[in-house]
């Protein structure tokens, strides 16, 4: 082996991870198909159908959900920026 190959070997940047690329399109696939299927068949079905209805509740309850959960988070994240007051079992503020 030359030196000049071996210069040549370490001139070539490292490969990059290709797995935080394949996370994403993962992710993205699974929300754009899920979705999207959804939608289609809401725009397929009547529109006093139970599936219909069934969809839409279903949607309704999950933003109620996820309202719910990130409000526990935010409650939760301000506890621990202020926490109790141990002999008022309030959160201490100064």
């Amino acid at each position: 082996m030359t030196d000049q190959h071996a210069v040549d070997q370490s001139a070539e940047p490292p490969p990059k991870p290709r797995l935080p690329g394949a996370a994403y399109s993962l992710c993205y696939y699974l929300a754009f198909g899920s979705v999207y299927a959804s939608h289609l068949l809401m725009e397929l079905v009547p529109a006093d159908s139970v599936v219909r209805h069934g969809l839409r509740d279903g949607a309704e309850a999950a933003r109620r959900e996820l309202a719910h959960s990130r409000a526990e988070q935010e409650l939760a994240e301000s506890e621990m920026a202020f926490p109790p007051d141990e002999a008022t079992d309030t959160p201490g503020r100064a």
